[in-house]
């Protein structure tokens, strides 16, 4: 049963704690993405920017979710991003994402009956994030969070990656 999930269509994520990597059915069209992020918001930019280059067809990758992992990176190292932002076998907690053109809502529910884990409240995306590890991979200063909120640090690079 689905409790809470962000839909911002055609893009669909909820969180789940995990309690066994062999429980999570990988599929397209699902992604299961590192938590480890400042802010949803990092997901649907890098959602919506895989989904414009996609209808554009310069994707950096075989497949639209790769490219979900790719544009969350602050570099253009596409293995580097799989191991910094896709799933291992140490997470606990699972942000899985759907991008559909249809239900999105009923697509989410059939994928999550899937997983042998408990959903959370996305909000709680924020407070299971390590900051530190996400300023190691961003380059985030401590000087710079004084004019800036880590989640605007994230997005500026991830913005300007493909400019530098």
């Amino acid at each position: 049963m689905l409790v809470d999930f962000l839909d911002m269509d055609p893009l669909y994520l909820c969180l789940i704690n995990i309690e066994s990597h062999s429980h999570v059915i990988v599929q397209a069209p699902v992604l299961g993405l590192w938590i480890n992020i400042a802010d949803p918001f990092q997901v649907v930019l890098a959602a919506h920017k895989a989904l414009h280059l996609s209808k554009l067809q310069k994707t950096k990758t075989k497949t639209l979710h790769s490219e979900i992992i790719f544009n969350l990176s602050p570099t253009n190292n596409i293995t580097d991003s799989f191991k910094k932002f896709g799933l291992s076998e140490n997470d606990t907690t699972l942000l899985l994402a759907v991008i559909t053109t249809g239900d999105g809502v009923e697509k989410m529910r059939a994928i999550s009956q899937h997983v042998k884990g408990r959903q959370v409240p996305i909000s709680n995306l924020k407070t299971l994030a390590d900051q530190q590890a996400i300023k190691k991979v961003y380059k985030i200063q401590d000087c710079e969070l004084k004019v800036s909120s880590l989640t605007e640090s994230v997005i500026c690079r991830m913005a300007t990656k493909d400019v530098l």
